[in-house]
């Protein structure tokens, strides 16, 4: 890949041009290159292997601390040209991809928009305490995100040929239908199937197809944070909560909180394990002060750790709800869904429809 930038009008002559590569494994951008620009603001960059990939090129000085763009780097070459002060109307040469997520934006824009205007709406009629009005947002806000899912199938079905395709549908594929996003993406070019964003998009088709509800959840074996070997085959509970987490994790920490709630009035039926990104030394103290008093196994290798690549998770926190063969009774938990489940004596978990 080559990656020649062009940008006028730069703040000041201390500006420095930083190329950024999104890596999903890491779930952040990785500085591949940086360098002083001068006052032409022309930058000229090139590494293999980096075809069909999202960049961030962004900018950064005394004057202005950091401005940047992110573009698809579809083609081996490709050429950003624009002024500083309208970054985001830069012209992106040479990669029909960036061109298709210009269009797509426009599109999340607008929803967006809806989106915060029934936001705004439901909080004002929760402080106003007026409950039905608050359940007609709900329905609204609801019956717009499936349109907004629908869009996105459809876009992305609409414009096949290029890499932003997979790429849209591997960050939104846990909304999505997956029979759509299967037929989608049958419809690849051999390229873009081989493609970066292609086989993330392959393996998490796999990935979803394997964990779905009333498939077998995968066996695994594990040390965990005692030195014990974990098997779940030897785990006899009635239930069981596999928990792939992080205690550095925000909404983590809030399911924690329900899942102790649970452990501590079900525990006669009821197992969880607990697996996370995070390192040994600084999980044990967070197991300690947030007392869990069920199975932690730690992952070394962050998201590549084979836990993590072999359910395919992507997102904290994300559980599995398993019944006592160890079928999948839910795969997004919904803990009022798992409440009630345990709370009946001989449940029948397809009748409850989770």
């Amino acid at each position: 890949m080559t990656l020649d930038v062009e940008i006028s009008g730069l703040p000041s002559s201390d500006t420095i041009c930083y190329v950024s590569m999104f890596d999903f494994i890491q779930n952040d951008f990785i500085v591949l290159d940086s360098v002083g620009l001068d006052d032409e603001g022309v930058f000229h960059f090139e590494r293999k292997g980096f075809d069909n990939r999202l960049v961030r090129i962004f900018f950064s000085s005394q004057k202005d601390r950091r401005k940047g763009i992110d573009i698809f780097t579809e083609r081996e070459d490709v050429r950003l040209i624009g002024d500083y002060d309208r970054l985001d109307r830069a012209e992106v040469l040479g990669s029909d991809a960036q061109s298709d997520a210009q269009k797509f934006n426009h599109i999340k824009q607008s929803y967006q928009s809806r989106f915060d205007r029934l936001g705004m709406l439901y909080e004002k009629f929760v402080h106003l305490s007026e409950k039905r009005r608050q359940d007609s947002v709900q329905r609204l806000y609801n019956d717009l995100t499936d349109r907004y899912h629908d869009s996105i199938l459809f876009f992305a079905s609409e414009h096949h040929t290029t890499v932003f395709s997979p790429f849209v549908v591997y960050v939104n594929l846990y909304d999505l239908d997956k029979d759509r996003v299967v037929d989608i993406y049958k419809s690849y070019p051999s390229e873009v199937r081989k493609s970066y964003f292609g086989t993330r998009l392959y393996n998490s088709i796999l990935s979803v197809k394997e964990n779905r509800v009333g498939n077998t959840f995968k066996d695994f074996s594990a040390m965990a944070v005692d030195d014990q070997l974990f098997r779940l085959k030897e785990c006899h509970s009635e239930f069981l909560i596999v928990h792939f987490w992080s205690s550095y994790c925000e909404p983590c920490l809030e399911n924690v909180v329900v899942l102790k709630k649970l452990y501590r009035e079900f525990s006669d039926k009821l197992q969880i394990v607990s697996i996370t990104l995070d390192d040994k030394a600084g999980y044990l103290e967070n197991c300690s002060y947030y007392d869990l008093p069920w199975v932690h196994i730690v992952q070394k290798k962050g998201w590549e750790s084979p836990l993590f690549k072999s359910y395919g998770i992507r997102y904290l926190p994300t559980g599995y709800f398993l019944d006592d063969k160890r079928k999948i009774i839910a795969n997004r938990i919904d803990f009022d869904d798992v409440r009630e489940v345990l709370s009946v004596k001989n449940p029948n978990v397809t009748d409850l429809g989770i």
